[in-house]
């Protein structure tokens, strides 16, 4: 994480920040429908969960 303050006058300033989270790999499963509505799962599928967050703000000092 990560992020820059730009002060634009004595009581406002510009944020710009940017954050990397990684959650790990999980296991999920593909799912199939047989016509009786019951879900069966095959073929499980691995895969891994992350995010790239990026933020903008204006932060006024009173």
């Amino acid at each position: 994480m990560g992020g820059v303050s730009i002060a634009m006058t004595e009581r406002i300033n510009f944020d710009i920040g940017y954050k990397f989270q990684d959650f790990g790999k999980t296991k999920g499963f593909n799912k199939y429908k047989i016509p009786s509505g019951t879900v069966l799962p095959i073929d499980p599928e691995k895969f891994s969960i992350r995010a790239h967050i990026a933020t903008i703000g204006v932060r006024y000092h009173f």
